[in-house]
């Protein structure tokens, strides 16, 4: 692999962590965009050059204005983008951007009803792909679309959102009619869906597909522990083997001409014994060092599209890894009780082991918890320095 700059723009975010680490060992020139100095990729020994700009959520336009001018004066082939926020920056300048750089990322419809949660339904229940009912709240009528109480509760969530903010359940017209306005409001669009009875357990297809929207690797994972604990964040994922979810990711991602990577979440539904995808994440998610552990690095994916190396489909990759998230399984361990703490798996106190990672942390690469966790000290007690 020829020798190449890499500009990542979330040098904030934990996965950002295994590309850096990737792109250094593959003997590439890896810079970050960061927010401020604790920003948790700050501190790898892996990233050749840092960059501070301000907080793209708080100054979205300042942001643009700098990361634009910035590509336009300085050479390099691969843009990545790994969160929400930035792929939405990337996808509106694309145009502008891929005259100076690389970018790999869906265009047009595509990535549209990938970040619109309704829009991503509806898709999926026209071309008959296994979802939850789904409808738009202010455009179809709830009981025309679903039975009384047969049907109840129902789920209302943001059509656009990270994680489990803003999703709520419904238990009846009343109950829906309360919160409707108020959430609205607080989250903006929002949508109505079926809830489906599943175990405790959630999965995830963590997939690529390459420029001709062609999926080449599928990392199934199991999300065993979340944070809030009745159905938040994960903070513990195991891969597992289930080859029909890596078909129904398979059979999205390439209707919607995708390219990049996915996060797609996935529910076994205990009514009719089907996998359902709940919702698909258009950008890399925090807990992809996963699949890096279990043998697919994504990071090398995204560089064989600068070097046009053809990389055929493969799904194949370690079961039983598992990847905590340190910080949050913590505050599992806090809200857990005695019986979630006997039935959870893999067990919580089993720390080390050959198949066990952190989101978090590595011994290889100590500084970013470290530092993320001074960061996080100092905004907790700036108001005292």
């Amino acid at each position: 692999m020829n020798l190449c700059k890499v500009l990542i723009l979330d040098g904030n975010s934990i996965q950002s962590l295994p590309f850096i680490e990737s792109y250094n060992k593959l003997d590439c020139e890896v810079t970050i965009i960061c927010p401020w100095k604790f920003s948790i990729g700050w501190f790898s020994r892996y990233a050749h050059k840092k960059i501070i700009f301000c907080n793209i959520h708080e100054k979205y336009n300042e942001y643009s204005s700098l990361f634009i001018d910035h590509i336009k004066n300085n050479d390099y082939d691969l843009v990545l983008s790994l969160s929400d926020i930035t792929m939405k920056l990337v996808a509106e300048n694309y145009d502008i951007i891929s005259q100076y750089s690389k970018v790999i990322i869906p265009k047009g419809d595509s990535y549209k009803k990938a970040s619109d949660k309704l829009l991503t339904m509806k898709h999926c229940m026209s071309e008959n792909i296994s979802c939850p009912i789904t409808i738009n709240p202010d455009e179809e009528n709830i009981l025309s679309t679903y039975k009384y109480p047969e049907d109840f509760p129902l789920i209302l969530k943001p059509r656009q959102g990270v994680g489990a903010r803003g999703i709520v359940k419904v238990n009846n017209i009343e109950e829906f009619n309360k919160l409707y306005k108020k959430h609205k409001i607080r989250f903006g669009s929002l949508l109505l869906q079926e809830r489906v009875h599943s175990f405790k357990i959630q999965y995830q297809a963590l997939a690529y597909c390459n420029s001709k929207s062609k999926m080449i690797a599928c990392v199934v994972v199991a999300k065993t522990r979340y944070y809030p604990i009745d159905g938040g964040t994960g903070t513990c994922s195991m891969t597992v083997k289930e080859p029909k979810i890596q078909s129904i990711a398979k059979n999205l991602l390439e209707g919607l001409g995708w390219i990049g990577a996915a996060d797609i979440d996935i529910l076994f539904d205990l009514k009719n014994n089907k996998y359902k995808i709940i919702e698909i994440n258009p950008r890399v998610p925090s807990n992809i060092k996963i699949a890096f552990k279990a043998g697919i690095d994504f990071a090398q994916l995204y560089l064989s599209e600068i070097e046009n190396i053809a990389i055929k489909p493969n799904y194949k990759y370690l079961r039983g890894i598992v990847l905590r998230n340190l910080l949050t399984e913590m505050l599992w361990l806090l809200k857990s009780n005695s019986k979630m703490r006997k039935e959870t798996y893999p067990a919580f106190f089993k720390f080390f082991g050959k198949k066990i990672f952190y989101t978090d942390f590595s011994l290889k690469d100590p500084l970013p918890f470290l530092g993320f966790l001074y960061g996080k000290f100092i905004k907790k007690f700036e108001p005292l320095f």
